[in-house]
């Protein structure tokens, strides 16, 4: 018996409150993410959406709390949406290649995050997408090419599909162009109350591997009118 039926049938008797308290304890969060709406042209929290498994089981919940640290979230205030497996993961069938156990050295597992699950009706069929990527590659490894990953099959656990093995090479173009010291930095300034107005490539200074945002003659107080100089050359109210 799962803890979402023990959690049901307790809920049936006087001790409710300690049955469904020993229930949830045993379901494991696997993901959360905030959620964010635009509202008068800025971003707004929404809510906090999480990603739970109780055994075979997978649920989603949403709570408009924050949480920033996983022992503070309520688990016993959310409405547990159940997730079927079929939407997640796809059976594996004798035309496909399995990976091999253990993966090779300097592998890669690609694998659905669910955080998506319920936002759009797309959003439910993660299952027929990793299936439709498995098929593919197949044709990709019997027809292997030096800018096309190396593809090693299906990583299978009760005769569904549950990733995908590759070869590790390292990390991705974003990561290799630094975007992610681009934005810090350009969240630190935003967060001093500055708009830049002219982040181009030629601006962005590199120090070894790290990415350094320079030439501010163009950068002003949010709300304020640019001056002579803008980087897209058009004069507007910030």
């Amino acid at each position: 018996m799962s803890a979402f039926d023990l959690a049901t049938r307790c809920s049936l008797t006087l001790d409710r409150v300690v049955c469904i308290g020993i229930a949830l304890a045993l379901i494991e969060i696997l993901e959360k993410g905030a959620a964010f709406v635009e509202k008068g042209g800025d971003l707004e929290f929404s809510h906090t959406k999480l990603i739970l498994k109780d055994g075979h089981q997978y649920f989603y919940a949403k709570t408009p709390r924050r949480c920033r640290s996983l022992p503070k979230i309520d688990i016993y205030t959310l409405e547990l949406q159940p997730i079927p497996i079929s939407h997640i993961w796809p059976l594996f069938t004798e035309q496909l290649t399995l990976a091999p156990e253990p993966l090779p050295a300097n592998s890669f597992v690609k694998q659905h995050s669910l955080l998506d699950y319920g936002d759009t009706p797309a959003s439910t069929s993660l299952s027929t997408l990793l299936l439709n990527e498995a098929q593919i590659f197949e044709v990709l490894r019997k027809h292997p090419h030096t800018n096309i990953v190396e593809y090693h099959g299906c990583l299978v656990k009760d005769e569904r599909i549950v990733g995908l093995g590759f070869v590790h090479y390292g990390c991705t173009l974003a990561e290799l162009l630094c975007l992610n010291g681009i934005e810090n930095g350009i969240q630190h300034i935003h967060s001093l109350g500055l708009i830049h107005c002219d982040i181009t490539p030629d601006n962005i200074l590199m120090d070894g591997a790290n990415a350094r945002i320079g030439d501010f003659d163009s950068c002003h107080w949010e709300g304020t009118e640019l001056g002579i100089k803008a980087g897209t050359g058009i004069r507007r109210q910030l």
